[in-house]
Protein backbone atom coordinates (compact mmCIF):
# COMPACT_ATOMS: atom_id res chain seq x y z
CA UNK A 1 0.00 0.00 0.00
CA UNK A 2 1.44 3.40 -1.07
CA UNK A 3 0.93 6.29 1.36
CA UNK A 4 1.44 10.06 1.07
CA UNK A 5 1.66 12.13 4.27
CA UNK A 6 0.32 15.72 4.05
CA UNK A 7 1.01 18.09 6.95
CA UNK A 8 2.36 21.64 7.14
CA UNK A 9 4.53 20.72 10.15
CA UNK A 10 7.71 18.89 9.13
CA UNK A 11 8.12 17.26 12.57
CA UNK A 12 4.61 15.77 12.30
CA UNK A 13 5.38 14.41 8.85
CA UNK A 14 8.71 12.85 9.89
CA UNK A 15 7.22 11.35 13.04
CA UNK A 16 4.32 9.79 11.05
CA UNK A 17 6.74 8.43 8.40
CA UNK A 18 8.94 6.84 11.08
CA UNK A 19 5.91 5.37 12.85
CA UNK A 20 4.48 3.82 9.64
CA UNK A 21 7.83 2.41 8.46
CA UNK A 22 8.50 0.82 11.86
CA UNK A 23 5.03 -0.67 12.47
CA UNK A 24 3.78 -1.48 8.94
CA UNK A 25 6.49 -3.17 6.84
CA UNK A 26 4.10 -3.83 3.93
CA UNK A 27 3.31 -0.10 3.59
CA UNK A 28 5.42 2.33 1.57
CA UNK A 29 5.55 6.05 2.30
CA UNK A 30 5.77 7.23 -1.29
CA UNK A 31 5.95 10.97 -0.57
CA UNK A 32 5.32 13.97 1.69
CA UNK A 33 3.58 17.30 1.08
CA UNK A 34 3.64 20.43 3.19
CA UNK A 35 0.43 21.98 1.82
CA UNK A 36 -2.72 21.19 -0.14
CA UNK A 37 -1.41 22.35 -3.51
CA UNK A 38 1.65 20.10 -3.29
CA UNK A 39 -0.60 17.23 -2.15
CA UNK A 40 -2.72 17.62 -5.30
CA UNK A 41 0.41 17.45 -7.49
CA UNK A 42 1.79 14.41 -5.64
CA UNK A 43 -1.56 12.60 -5.89
CA UNK A 44 -1.51 13.07 -9.65
CA UNK A 45 2.14 12.00 -9.93
CA UNK A 46 2.35 9.11 -7.45
CA UNK A 47 -1.22 7.70 -7.57
CA UNK A 48 -1.09 6.59 -3.90
CA UNK A 49 -3.61 4.26 -2.27
CA UNK A 50 -3.94 6.37 0.90
CA UNK A 51 -3.27 9.98 1.91
CA UNK A 52 -2.98 11.06 5.55
CA UNK A 53 -4.28 14.63 5.20
CA UNK A 54 -4.03 17.49 7.72
CA UNK A 55 -7.10 19.75 7.56
CA UNK A 56 -5.73 23.16 8.52
CA UNK A 57 -2.87 24.17 6.20
CA UNK A 58 -1.92 27.50 4.60
CA UNK A 59 -3.28 28.13 1.10
CA UNK A 60 -5.33 25.14 -0.07
CA UNK A 61 -6.56 23.36 3.06
CA UNK A 62 -7.01 19.61 3.47
CA UNK A 63 -10.74 19.46 2.63
CA UNK A 64 -10.30 21.47 -0.57
CA UNK A 65 -7.35 19.27 -1.57
CA UNK A 66 -9.48 16.15 -0.99
CA UNK A 67 -12.22 17.53 -3.27
CA UNK A 68 -9.79 18.26 -6.10
CA UNK A 69 -7.87 14.98 -5.75
CA UNK A 70 -11.08 12.92 -5.65
CA UNK A 71 -12.33 14.64 -8.80
CA UNK A 72 -9.26 13.32 -10.63
CA UNK A 73 -8.95 9.93 -8.92
CA UNK A 74 -11.85 8.66 -6.85
CA UNK A 75 -9.92 5.51 -5.85
CA UNK A 76 -7.56 7.32 -3.44
CA UNK A 77 -8.57 6.92 0.22
CA UNK A 78 -8.11 9.59 2.91
CA UNK A 79 -7.58 9.71 6.65
CA UNK A 80 -8.05 13.25 7.93
CA UNK A 81 -5.75 14.36 10.75
CA UNK A 82 -6.54 17.48 12.76
CA UNK A 83 -5.75 19.15 16.07
CA UNK A 84 -9.28 20.59 16.09
CA UNK A 85 -12.02 18.51 17.68
CA UNK A 86 -14.69 20.15 15.57
CA UNK A 87 -17.86 18.32 14.57
CA UNK A 88 -18.19 20.64 11.55
CA UNK A 89 -14.77 19.59 10.23
CA UNK A 90 -15.62 15.91 10.73
CA UNK A 91 -19.02 16.38 9.05
CA UNK A 92 -17.46 18.06 6.00
CA UNK A 93 -14.78 15.37 5.79
CA UNK A 94 -17.39 12.59 5.84
CA UNK A 95 -19.35 14.40 3.13
CA UNK A 96 -16.25 14.12 0.89
CA UNK A 97 -16.12 10.34 1.42
CA UNK A 98 -13.40 10.41 4.07
CA UNK A 99 -13.81 7.28 6.24
CA UNK A 100 -11.41 8.05 9.12
CA UNK A 101 -10.86 11.17 11.25
CA UNK A 102 -7.96 11.27 13.74
CA UNK A 103 -7.31 13.91 16.36
CA UNK A 104 -3.78 15.12 17.07
CA UNK A 105 -2.00 13.84 18.98
CA UNK A 106 -3.53 10.42 18.19
CA UNK A 107 -2.65 7.23 20.01
CA UNK A 108 -0.51 4.76 18.11
CA UNK A 109 -3.20 2.07 18.45
CA UNK A 110 -5.85 4.39 16.97
CA UNK A 111 -3.61 5.32 14.03
CA UNK A 112 -2.75 1.68 13.24
CA UNK A 113 -6.40 0.64 13.53
CA UNK A 114 -7.52 3.44 11.18
CA UNK A 115 -4.86 2.63 8.58
CA UNK A 116 -5.66 -1.11 8.76
CA UNK A 117 -9.38 -0.44 8.27
CA UNK A 118 -8.64 1.59 5.15
CA UNK A 119 -6.19 -1.09 3.97
CA UNK A 120 -8.88 -3.78 4.29
CA UNK A 121 -11.29 -1.60 2.31
CA UNK A 122 -8.67 -1.13 -0.45
CA UNK A 123 -7.99 -4.88 -0.62
CA UNK A 124 -11.70 -5.70 -0.81
CA UNK A 125 -12.19 -3.19 -3.63
CA UNK A 126 -9.23 -4.67 -5.51
CA UNK A 127 -10.63 -8.17 -5.10
CA UNK A 128 -14.03 -7.04 -6.35
CA UNK A 129 -12.39 -5.31 -9.32
CA UNK A 130 -10.37 -8.43 -10.14
CA UNK A 131 -13.51 -10.59 -9.95
CA UNK A 132 -15.32 -8.16 -12.22
CA UNK A 133 -12.50 -8.19 -14.78
CA UNK A 134 -12.36 -11.99 -14.70
CA UNK A 135 -16.13 -12.25 -15.22
CA UNK A 136 -16.00 -9.59 -17.94
CA UNK A 137 -13.15 -11.44 -19.67
CA UNK A 138 -15.08 -14.73 -19.57
CA UNK A 139 -18.13 -12.96 -20.99
CA UNK A 140 -16.07 -11.55 -23.87
CA UNK A 141 -14.53 -14.97 -24.51
CA UNK A 142 -17.99 -16.57 -24.67
CA UNK A 143 -19.20 -13.89 -27.10
CA UNK A 144 -16.16 -14.33 -29.36
CA UNK A 145 -16.61 -18.12 -29.43
CA UNK A 146 -20.30 -17.74 -30.34
CA UNK A 147 -19.33 -15.32 -33.13
CA UNK A 148 -17.00 -17.99 -34.48
CA UNK A 149 -19.96 -20.33 -34.79
CA UNK A 150 -22.09 -17.77 -36.60
CA UNK A 151 -24.47 -16.94 -33.74
CA UNK A 152 -26.55 -13.93 -34.86
CA UNK A 153 -29.23 -14.15 -32.15
CA UNK A 154 -30.64 -10.93 -30.59
CA UNK A 155 -29.32 -12.14 -27.22
CA UNK A 156 -25.75 -12.29 -28.48
CA UNK A 157 -26.08 -8.88 -30.17
CA UNK A 158 -27.17 -7.43 -26.82
CA UNK A 159 -24.27 -9.11 -24.99
CA UNK A 160 -21.84 -7.83 -27.62
CA UNK A 161 -23.02 -4.21 -27.29
CA UNK A 162 -22.66 -4.44 -23.50
CA UNK A 163 -19.22 -6.08 -23.51
CA UNK A 164 -17.67 -4.12 -26.40
CA UNK A 165 -19.15 -0.67 -25.88
CA UNK A 166 -16.36 1.15 -27.75
CA UNK A 167 -16.30 -1.25 -30.72
CA UNK A 168 -15.53 0.45 -34.04
CA UNK A 169 -14.25 -2.41 -36.20
CA UNK A 170 -12.93 -5.93 -35.91
CA UNK A 171 -11.47 -8.85 -37.81
CA UNK A 172 -10.12 -12.36 -37.27
CA UNK A 173 -6.79 -14.02 -37.95
CA UNK A 174 -6.28 -17.79 -37.99
CA UNK A 175 -2.83 -19.20 -37.29
CA UNK A 176 -1.14 -22.48 -36.48
CA UNK A 177 0.90 -20.79 -33.74
CA UNK A 178 0.20 -21.83 -30.15
CA UNK A 179 -1.27 -19.36 -27.66
CA UNK A 180 1.92 -19.22 -25.56
CA UNK A 181 3.90 -18.20 -28.65
CA UNK A 182 1.34 -15.63 -29.75
CA UNK A 183 0.75 -13.68 -26.57
CA UNK A 184 4.18 -12.00 -26.20
CA UNK A 185 4.22 -11.10 -29.90
CA UNK A 186 0.72 -9.65 -29.82
CA UNK A 187 1.35 -7.77 -26.58
CA UNK A 188 4.32 -6.08 -28.22
CA UNK A 189 3.11 -5.52 -31.79
CA UNK A 190 -0.72 -5.54 -31.96
CA UNK A 191 -2.09 -2.11 -32.88
CA UNK A 192 -5.40 -2.78 -31.08
CA UNK A 193 -6.96 -4.95 -28.42
CA UNK A 194 -7.02 -8.67 -29.11
CA UNK A 195 -8.46 -11.91 -27.79
CA UNK A 196 -7.24 -15.45 -28.33
CA UNK A 197 -10.30 -17.55 -29.08
CA UNK A 198 -10.64 -21.31 -28.83
CA UNK A 199 -11.44 -22.50 -32.33
CA UNK A 200 -12.21 -25.93 -33.83
CA UNK A 201 -9.80 -28.01 -35.91
CA UNK A 202 -6.74 -27.37 -33.72
CA UNK A 203 -5.90 -23.87 -34.88
CA UNK A 204 -5.84 -20.57 -32.99
CA UNK A 205 -8.20 -17.72 -33.83
CA UNK A 206 -7.25 -14.15 -32.92
CA UNK A 207 -10.07 -11.63 -32.57
CA UNK A 208 -8.77 -8.08 -33.16
CA UNK A 209 -10.97 -5.36 -31.68
CA UNK A 210 -10.63 -1.72 -32.71
CA UNK A 211 -11.94 1.10 -30.52
CA UNK A 212 -10.35 3.98 -32.47
CA UNK A 213 -11.82 5.42 -35.65
CA UNK A 214 -9.80 4.18 -38.63
CA UNK A 215 -10.45 3.64 -42.31
CA UNK A 216 -10.87 -0.04 -43.20
CA UNK A 217 -8.05 0.24 -45.72
CA UNK A 218 -5.77 1.36 -42.89
CA UNK A 219 -6.96 -1.53 -40.72
CA UNK A 220 -6.27 -3.96 -43.58
CA UNK A 221 -2.72 -2.63 -43.80
CA UNK A 222 -2.22 -3.15 -40.05
CA UNK A 223 -3.68 -6.66 -40.34
CA UNK A 224 -1.27 -7.65 -43.09
CA UNK A 225 1.69 -6.24 -41.17
CA UNK A 226 0.69 -8.24 -38.10
CA UNK A 227 0.16 -11.43 -40.14
CA UNK A 228 3.57 -10.95 -41.78
CA UNK A 229 5.17 -10.72 -38.34
CA UNK A 230 3.38 -13.84 -37.06
CA UNK A 231 4.41 -15.87 -40.11
CA UNK A 232 8.13 -15.07 -39.94
CA UNK A 233 8.92 -18.46 -38.43
CA UNK A 234 7.12 -20.24 -41.27
CA UNK A 235 3.79 -20.59 -39.46
CA UNK A 236 0.74 -19.93 -41.64
CA UNK A 237 -1.54 -16.97 -40.77
CA UNK A 238 -4.81 -16.35 -42.61
CA UNK A 239 -6.43 -12.92 -42.37
CA UNK A 240 -10.13 -12.08 -42.55
CA UNK A 241 -11.36 -8.73 -43.86
CA UNK A 242 -12.26 -6.08 -41.24
CA UNK A 243 -15.89 -5.09 -40.65
CA UNK A 244 -17.63 -2.37 -38.68
CA UNK A 245 -20.85 -4.40 -38.21
CA UNK A 246 -20.60 -7.02 -35.41
CA UNK A 247 -22.92 -9.39 -37.31
CA UNK A 248 -20.30 -9.66 -40.07
CA UNK A 249 -17.49 -10.79 -37.77
CA UNK A 250 -18.34 -14.47 -38.34
CA UNK A 251 -17.74 -13.81 -42.03
CA UNK A 252 -14.29 -12.41 -41.17
CA UNK A 253 -13.46 -15.60 -39.28
CA UNK A 254 -14.52 -17.80 -42.19
CA UNK A 255 -12.46 -15.65 -44.55
CA UNK A 256 -9.43 -16.02 -42.29
CA UNK A 257 -9.92 -19.78 -42.12
CA UNK A 258 -10.32 -20.03 -45.91
CA UNK A 259 -7.14 -18.00 -46.39
CA UNK A 260 -5.33 -20.16 -43.81
CA UNK A 261 -6.24 -23.35 -45.67
CA UNK A 262 -5.08 -21.97 -49.02
CA UNK A 263 -1.70 -20.82 -47.67
CA UNK A 264 1.23 -22.98 -48.61
CA UNK A 265 -0.51 -24.09 -51.79
CA UNK A 266 0.01 -20.64 -53.31
CA UNK A 267 3.56 -20.20 -52.00
CA UNK A 268 2.61 -17.67 -49.31
CA UNK A 269 2.58 -17.98 -45.54
CA UNK A 270 0.11 -15.17 -44.76
CA UNK A 271 -2.59 -13.13 -46.42
CA UNK A 272 -6.28 -12.49 -47.09
CA UNK A 273 -8.42 -15.04 -48.96
CA UNK A 274 -7.94 -14.88 -52.70
CA UNK A 275 -11.27 -14.70 -54.47
CA UNK A 276 -10.40 -16.06 -57.86
CA UNK A 277 -12.97 -16.28 -60.61
CA UNK A 278 -13.69 -19.99 -60.28
CA UNK A 279 -17.09 -20.81 -61.70
CA UNK A 280 -20.06 -21.50 -59.47
CA UNK A 281 -20.17 -25.20 -60.32
CA UNK A 282 -16.62 -25.72 -59.01
CA UNK A 283 -17.38 -23.90 -55.78
CA UNK A 284 -20.55 -25.95 -55.30
CA UNK A 285 -18.54 -29.15 -55.64
CA UNK A 286 -16.01 -27.93 -53.10
CA UNK A 287 -18.71 -27.02 -50.56
CA UNK A 288 -20.46 -30.37 -51.09
CA UNK A 289 -17.16 -32.22 -50.66
CA UNK A 290 -16.63 -30.51 -47.29
CA UNK A 291 -20.20 -31.26 -46.20
CA UNK A 292 -19.83 -35.00 -46.84
CA UNK A 293 -16.69 -34.85 -44.67
CA UNK A 294 -18.61 -33.05 -41.92
CA UNK A 295 -16.21 -30.07 -42.11
CA UNK A 296 -18.54 -27.14 -41.43
CA UNK A 297 -15.81 -24.53 -40.99
CA UNK A 298 -14.41 -25.03 -44.48
CA UNK A 299 -17.85 -25.54 -46.02
CA UNK A 300 -19.08 -22.23 -44.57
CA UNK A 301 -15.94 -20.36 -45.60
CA UNK A 302 -16.46 -21.52 -49.19
CA UNK A 303 -20.20 -20.85 -48.99
CA UNK A 304 -19.52 -17.19 -48.13
CA UNK A 305 -17.79 -16.97 -51.49
CA UNK A 306 -20.36 -19.06 -53.36
CA UNK A 307 -23.48 -17.20 -52.24
CA UNK A 308 -22.22 -13.98 -53.83
CA UNK A 309 -22.72 -15.62 -57.23
CA UNK A 310 -26.21 -17.07 -56.63
CA UNK A 311 -29.78 -15.84 -56.31
CA UNK A 312 -31.84 -16.85 -53.27
CA UNK A 313 -33.90 -19.33 -55.28
CA UNK A 314 -30.73 -20.90 -56.65
CA UNK A 315 -29.29 -21.31 -53.15
CA UNK A 316 -32.46 -23.05 -51.95
CA UNK A 317 -32.53 -25.35 -54.97
CA UNK A 318 -28.88 -26.24 -54.41
CA UNK A 319 -29.44 -26.94 -50.68
CA UNK A 320 -32.40 -29.19 -51.55
CA UNK A 321 -30.13 -31.09 -53.95
CA UNK A 322 -27.59 -31.65 -51.17
CA UNK A 323 -30.40 -32.88 -48.89
CA UNK A 324 -31.46 -35.42 -51.51
CA UNK A 325 -27.85 -36.53 -51.98
CA UNK A 326 -27.44 -37.10 -48.24
CA UNK A 327 -30.74 -39.01 -48.06
CA UNK A 328 -29.52 -41.33 -50.85
CA UNK A 329 -26.47 -42.01 -48.70
CA UNK A 330 -28.83 -43.17 -45.95
CA UNK A 331 -28.60 -40.10 -43.72
CA UNK A 332 -31.61 -38.85 -41.79
CA UNK A 333 -32.01 -35.19 -42.84
CA UNK A 334 -35.75 -35.17 -43.60
CA UNK A 335 -36.53 -32.72 -40.78
CA UNK A 336 -34.19 -29.97 -42.07
CA UNK A 337 -36.46 -27.26 -43.50
CA UNK A 338 -35.24 -25.30 -46.53
CA UNK A 339 -38.16 -23.75 -48.43
CA UNK A 340 -39.10 -21.26 -45.69
CA UNK A 341 -35.54 -19.91 -45.30
CA UNK A 342 -34.81 -16.39 -46.54
CA UNK A 343 -31.50 -15.28 -45.03
CA UNK A 344 -27.84 -16.14 -45.34
CA UNK A 345 -27.73 -16.96 -41.61
CA UNK A 346 -30.48 -19.57 -42.06
CA UNK A 347 -28.64 -21.15 -44.99
CA UNK A 348 -25.48 -21.33 -42.90
CA UNK A 349 -27.49 -23.06 -40.15
CA UNK A 350 -28.65 -25.63 -42.73
CA UNK A 351 -25.05 -26.32 -43.79
CA UNK A 352 -24.08 -26.73 -40.13
CA UNK A 353 -27.00 -29.13 -39.64
CA UNK A 354 -25.91 -31.16 -42.67
CA UNK A 355 -22.36 -31.36 -41.32
CA UNK A 356 -23.63 -32.33 -37.85
CA UNK A 357 -25.65 -35.22 -39.33
CA UNK A 358 -22.68 -36.36 -41.43
CA UNK A 359 -20.37 -36.32 -38.42
CA UNK A 360 -22.94 -38.25 -36.40
CA UNK A 361 -23.26 -40.82 -39.19
CA UNK A 362 -19.48 -41.18 -39.47
CA UNK A 363 -19.23 -41.63 -35.70
CA UNK A 364 -21.88 -44.37 -35.77
CA UNK A 365 -20.08 -46.16 -38.59
CA UNK A 366 -16.84 -45.98 -36.65
CA UNK A 367 -18.56 -47.43 -33.56
CA UNK A 368 -19.96 -50.34 -35.59
CA UNK A 369 -16.56 -50.96 -37.21
CA UNK A 370 -15.00 -51.12 -33.75
CA UNK A 371 -17.69 -53.58 -32.65
CA UNK A 372 -17.15 -55.77 -35.73
CA UNK A 373 -13.41 -55.83 -35.12
CA UNK A 374 -14.07 -56.81 -31.49
CA UNK A 375 -16.32 -59.64 -32.65
CA UNK A 376 -13.69 -60.83 -35.17
CA UNK A 377 -11.08 -61.07 -32.43
CA UNK A 378 -13.32 -62.47 -29.63
CA UNK A 379 -15.77 -64.76 -31.49
CA UNK A 380 -14.19 -67.83 -29.87
CA UNK A 381 -15.19 -66.56 -26.39
CA UNK A 382 -18.56 -66.52 -24.65
CA UNK A 383 -19.20 -63.15 -26.26
CA UNK A 384 -22.37 -61.24 -25.35
CA UNK A 385 -24.14 -58.21 -26.79
CA UNK A 386 -23.70 -56.37 -23.47
CA UNK A 387 -19.94 -56.93 -23.47
CA UNK A 388 -19.58 -55.71 -27.05
CA UNK A 389 -21.79 -52.67 -26.39
CA UNK A 390 -19.67 -51.78 -23.37
CA UNK A 391 -16.52 -52.05 -25.51
CA UNK A 392 -18.14 -49.63 -28.02
CA UNK A 393 -19.06 -47.21 -25.21
CA UNK A 394 -22.83 -47.50 -25.75
CA UNK A 395 -25.78 -48.87 -23.81
CA UNK A 396 -26.95 -52.31 -24.96
CA UNK A 397 -30.29 -50.95 -26.21
CA UNK A 398 -28.75 -48.10 -28.20
CA UNK A 399 -25.98 -50.35 -29.53
CA UNK A 400 -28.57 -52.86 -30.80
CA UNK A 401 -30.33 -50.17 -32.82
CA UNK A 402 -27.13 -48.56 -34.19
CA UNK A 403 -25.61 -51.91 -35.15
CA UNK A 404 -28.75 -52.96 -37.05
CA UNK A 405 -29.01 -49.56 -38.81
CA UNK A 406 -25.37 -49.51 -39.90
CA UNK A 407 -24.78 -53.18 -40.76
CA UNK A 408 -28.24 -54.31 -41.86
CA UNK A 409 -28.19 -57.29 -39.52
CA UNK A 410 -28.49 -58.02 -35.82
CA UNK A 411 -25.59 -58.51 -33.45
CA UNK A 412 -26.31 -62.21 -32.89
CA UNK A 413 -26.71 -62.89 -36.62
CA UNK A 414 -23.42 -61.16 -37.37
CA UNK A 415 -21.63 -63.03 -34.56
CA UNK A 416 -23.07 -66.32 -35.82
CA UNK A 417 -21.97 -65.57 -39.40
CA UNK A 418 -18.40 -64.89 -38.20
CA UNK A 419 -18.36 -68.10 -36.17
CA UNK A 420 -19.71 -70.14 -39.10
CA UNK A 421 -17.10 -68.67 -41.42
CA UNK A 422 -14.32 -69.82 -39.07
CA UNK A 423 -16.01 -73.19 -38.50
CA UNK A 424 -15.98 -73.83 -42.26
CA UNK A 425 -12.31 -72.93 -42.37
CA UNK A 426 -11.50 -75.39 -39.57
CA UNK A 427 -13.52 -78.12 -41.29
CA UNK A 428 -11.82 -77.46 -44.63
CA UNK A 429 -8.22 -76.97 -43.54
CA UNK A 430 -7.72 -79.02 -40.35
CA UNK A 431 -8.39 -82.47 -38.96
CA UNK A 432 -9.69 -81.08 -35.67
CA UNK A 433 -12.59 -82.96 -34.13
CA UNK A 434 -16.08 -81.44 -34.06
CA UNK A 435 -15.76 -81.03 -30.31
CA UNK A 436 -12.57 -79.00 -30.72
CA UNK A 437 -14.09 -76.86 -33.48
CA UNK A 438 -17.16 -76.31 -31.27
CA UNK A 439 -14.97 -74.78 -28.56
CA UNK A 440 -12.78 -72.86 -31.00
CA UNK A 441 -15.82 -71.08 -32.45
CA UNK A 442 -17.27 -69.97 -29.12
CA UNK A 443 -19.77 -72.77 -28.47
CA UNK A 444 -19.79 -75.19 -25.57
CA UNK A 445 -22.44 -77.65 -26.76
CA UNK A 446 -21.48 -79.75 -29.81
CA UNK A 447 -25.09 -80.62 -30.64
CA UNK A 448 -26.14 -76.98 -30.50
CA UNK A 449 -23.16 -76.04 -32.71
CA UNK A 450 -24.18 -78.68 -35.24
CA UNK A 451 -27.78 -77.39 -35.33
CA UNK A 452 -26.64 -73.79 -35.85
CA UNK A 453 -24.20 -74.89 -38.58
CA UNK A 454 -26.87 -76.85 -40.46
CA UNK A 455 -29.36 -73.98 -40.16
CA UNK A 456 -26.82 -71.62 -41.77
CA UNK A 457 -25.30 -73.92 -44.40
CA UNK A 458 -28.02 -76.50 -45.10
CA UNK A 459 -25.78 -79.43 -44.10
CA UNK A 460 -24.30 -80.78 -40.88
CA UNK A 461 -20.61 -80.22 -40.03
CA UNK A 462 -19.83 -83.89 -40.78
CA UNK A 463 -21.58 -83.69 -44.15
CA UNK A 464 -19.78 -80.45 -44.95
CA UNK A 465 -16.38 -82.02 -44.22
CA UNK A 466 -17.20 -85.13 -46.27
CA UNK A 467 -18.24 -82.89 -49.15
CA UNK A 468 -15.00 -80.91 -48.97
CA UNK A 469 -12.87 -84.11 -48.78
CA UNK A 470 -14.69 -85.62 -51.77
CA UNK A 471 -14.28 -82.41 -53.74
CA UNK A 472 -10.58 -82.28 -52.86
CA UNK A 473 -10.02 -85.90 -54.02
CA UNK A 474 -11.68 -85.24 -57.35
CA UNK A 475 -9.37 -82.30 -58.00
Amino acid sequence: MRIVIVDDEILERKAMRKFIEETMPDAEVAGEAHNGRTAISLARELQPDLMLMDIRMPGVDGLEAVREITAGNAKIKFIMVSAYDSFQYAKEAMAEGVKEYLLKPSKKEETIAAILRVKREIEEERQQLQSYHEAHSLKKQYIAERLLHGDTSPELKQLFSEAFQQFRWGYFLVTEMEAEELKPLLDQHAASQYMLVKAPHYHTAIFMIGEADKTLSSVKGDALSLARLLSRNGKKTGVGFPYTAPQKLAKSYHEAYLAYQALGENGHSYGFPVYDKRDTAELKEKVEAQIVRGSDDTALALFHQLKENMEKAQVKEWLIGIKQMLEKRGMDVHDIEILSTISSEQWEDIIRAYCDRVRWELQQKEVVQQAKHYIETHYMEQLTLEETAEHAGLSATYFTRVFKEQSGTTFIDYLTAVRMQHAKKYLEETTLSLKEITYLTGYRDQNYFSRVFKRNTGVSPKEYRKFIIKKYRKT
